[in-house]
């Protein structure tokens, strides 16, 4: 996997546009957007809701804090991130090997994402953002779960990730798909710890506290009924809320939804394969229908 950490980029950014004497889009384009064109496109698209350059963008890139970013950017710097980046993804590409194609991408989250994929006319490529960084403790785990993230959607025939207003977040995708997605990603990391993947895989990998999985435990025939009854459906907003999203059931509400059902019922899909003697690098290729639940 080729990686690209726009360090000077991102440093030249922070410092011409503290000047304050030119348009602080024109200083992010010449600096980031336009060296990284193939990515910007796509993250504006997907994850900014609004195409590069419009009202919505440039009001995304005159938020930012730039003396936060340029704190952030000593950490990473200090923690020595970009090493820790590497290391990963080398370890990674040993459970399973990502392609020519893919490539890992370091440039900023606009405060919107530490780490997504994005899908480049080459394909997908995973992307951290430096002003979103989460500290050295954490990268390993993010970096994994993002690269999962590549392989997975790298075995797609169509690729989504484009915005579609009728197709939900990411056109093509199932809820299926996204369940499986999202349960691979959350065990990836244990896996090259060398940790067994348990029902407490999503707390273990830092998705949801102890108490938020223990309410998932206790709803998990009806998670688990109401993914096999929409397993094929395309995502929808509605769909992507319902289940992958903070969720609605905190206090035991009869017919919503804990929070990131979702990744947790995904994971014990993947948990219960890997107990069977499945191999990870095995499932995180392996067709959606496989992790199938049985409904209800």
């Amino acid at each position: 996997m080729q990686v690209s950490i726009a360090e000077k980029q991102i440093e030249a950014f922070i410092s011409a546009a503290e000047d304050g004497g030119e348009d602080r889009w024109e200083v992010f384009s010449r600096h980031l957007y336009r060296p990284f064109r193939h990515v910007w496109e796509p993250w504006f698209i997907t994850f900014g809701w609004c195409k590069p350059g419009s009202e919505q963008a440039r009001a995304m890139v005159d938020s930012l804090n730039l003396q936060q970013c340029a704190e952030q950017l000593r950490r990473f710097r200090q923690d020595g991130a970009a090493g820790i980046i590497c290391d990963t993804l080398g370890e990674a590409e040993s459970f399973c090997p990502s392609g020519d194609n893919a490539g890992a991408f370091v440039l900023l989250g606009l405060g919107r994402t530490d780490g997504c994929v994005v899908f480049t006319g080459e394909g997908p490529a995973l992307f951290l953002g430096v002003d979103t960084y989460p500290g050295g403790d954490h990268l390993p785990d993010l970096v994994a779960h993002e690269y999962n993230h590549v392989v997975r959607l790298s075995c797609r025939e169509v690729a989504p990730g484009q915005v579609d207003e009728d197709a939900g977040l990411f056109a093509g995708l199932t809820v299926g798909d996204l369940t499986v997605m999202e349960g691979l990603a959350v065990a990836f990391p244990l896996c090259l710890r060398g940790e067994k993947v348990t029902r407490y895989a999503v707390s273990e990998a830092g998705f949801m506290d102890e108490g938020a999985v223990e309410l998932c435990l206790e709803s998990e025939q009806q998670i688990r009924r109401e993914i096999h009854n929409v397993w094929g459906e395309p995502l929808s907003e509605n769909l992507m809320l319902r289940f992958f999203a903070s969720g609605s059931l905190t206090e035991g509400q009869e017919g919503e939804m804990p929070a990131k059902a979702g990744y947790f019922m995904g994971a014990r899909l993947v948990q219960r394969l890997l107990d069977r003697g499945w191999d990870i690098g095995e499932l995180t290729t392996a067709p959606t229908e496989r992790f199938r639940p049985r409904g209800g």
